[in-house]
């Protein structure tokens, strides 16, 4: 069950909540070295259950300042304000560690400067890789004119896994990674819920405690309400494990819009959606020889279509979203093969051999993992891939935005 939002408590600059220092929490994670150490801690006996009450609270901010007269994506329907197409923005920001360029690009280009809702994936709050500890949610928020809702996801007790990431200056703050909906709307109501667990995140070199989850906000539109709702789901898993967390989530939406009466939904997330099974020797080799052994045409319209491999869209499909007629059917976000972080499960030798005979090392896969699906609404038009922007060599970030203009 999703857990309902409550009005938030600003906490001062290094606390999680009042009288909660960031600090401790994080000293208490560090010092354990697995997560069921972490749980049986004195720490967590204390402070656990207030801890997962935390991370599965959205917090709703309205903004004194709200914008809601912007351009409409098209000219006004006869039948009334409710009538109008919503356009709904779905984007990954990568942390929001290119804050200035992604908020560049939401206001200055057209077709999402325009937007009514705003669907956000990893998104920092009190983060030294993320505009040196910024609050990004409200960033963009009071940049666009929106009111917006934020759910953490993690709690991070480094800087990151990347070089640029721990080379940060200064520390954490807040250590807050997650989720955000912003609204040109008024947001009337918001929920989080907890999904199945497929990859251990304490025990790995970019510690974190928390989990994935589903973030659902009741949302009125011209007098109408619809359910908004995002998600981030596992990468380093195998499709299996996406679509049990796709069931869960649509299951925490659909008892949110029970419980508010509402019909009209929409479910936006970066569903990573790549159709590799990851994970383990086994799986590494064999993924390896599916892309070294089939066509790249072919793969390349497998990764961008992947609907046939990854059955979270037989889960979307059975709760009654479309999905198929809301994609344009474009790459959201790409991978050097080389690169790859599945090379280091081989042996060395391997890998090295591996790399070398099939050119891995500038070969490029791109697959769309990004996606806005909607039930009870239909599309004014197919949703749109917006590309990297004005500079491709330093992008916002490492996946692409999709758009959709939808109608009840």
């Amino acid at each position: 069950m999703l857990r309902p939002r409550v009005r938030p408590i600003l906490p001062s600059v290094n606390e999680l909540w009042p009288g909660m220092p960031y600090t401790t929490f994080r000293e208490a994670a560090l010092s354990c070295s697995t997560e069921a150490e972490f749980r049986n801690s004195d720490y967590f006996r204390q402070h656990g259950t207030r801890l997962r009450e935390f991370l599965e609270t959205p917090q709703v901010f309205s903004n004194p300042n709200p914008n809601p007269n912007h351009e409409p994506a098209e000219p006004a329907a006869a039948h009334g304000p409710a009538d109008l197409p919503l356009r709904v923005v779905q984007w990954n920001i990568e942390k929001g560690k290119e804050l200035d360029r992604i908020r560049e690009r939401l206001t200055q280009e057209p077709d999402l400067a325009r937007a009514d809702i705003y669907c956000l994936n990893e998104v920092d709050w009190g983060m030294a890789r993320s505009a040196g500890n910024a609050d990004i949610a409200r960033e963009l928020a009071e940049a666009l004119g929106c009111h917006w809702v934020y759910l953490p996801c993690y709690l991070e007790c480094t800087k990151g896994p990347l070089e640029d990431e721990m080379q940060a200056p200064g520390d954490n703050e807040r250590g807050l990674h997650g989720l955000a909906i912003l609204s040109r709307h008024p947001i009337r109501d918001a929920r989080g819920g907890p999904l199945p667990h497929c990859w251990d995140y304490f025990d790995y070199f970019e510690k974190r405690f928390g989990y994935r989850q589903v973030l659902a906000a009741r949302i009125e539109v011209g007098g109408r309400d619809i359910v908004v709702a995002t998600t981030h789901l596992e990468v380093r898993n195998v499709p299996a494990c996406r679509a049990r967390q796709m069931k869960v989530a649509v299951q925490h939406l659909s008892a949110a819009a029970k419980d508010w009466g509402v019909e009209a939904a929409v479910l936006t997330g970066d569903f990573n959606s790549n159709s590799f099974r990851r994970g383990g020797l086994w799986n590494t080799v064999r993924e390896f020889l599916r892309i070294v052994t089939t066509p790249e045409h072919a793969l390349d319209a497998e990764l961008r279509a992947p609907f046939d491999r990854e059955p979270l869209f037989r889960e979307l499909q059975s709760a009654g979203f479309q999905f198929r007629e809301l994609t344009d059917g474009e790459a959201t976000a790409e991978q050097l093969l080389g690169s790859a972080e599945d090379l280091e499960i081989l042996p060395k030798w391997l890998a090295d051999w591996v790399s070398r005979r099939f050119g891995l090392g500038s070969r490029i896969i791109h697959m769309r993992l990004d996606w806005i699906t909607a039930r009870n609404l239909r599309a004014v038009v197919e949703s749109k891939t917006v590309a990297r922007g004005r500079d491709p060599q330093h992008p916002a970030s490492d996946h692409d935005v999709v758009f959709c203009d939808l109608t009840f």
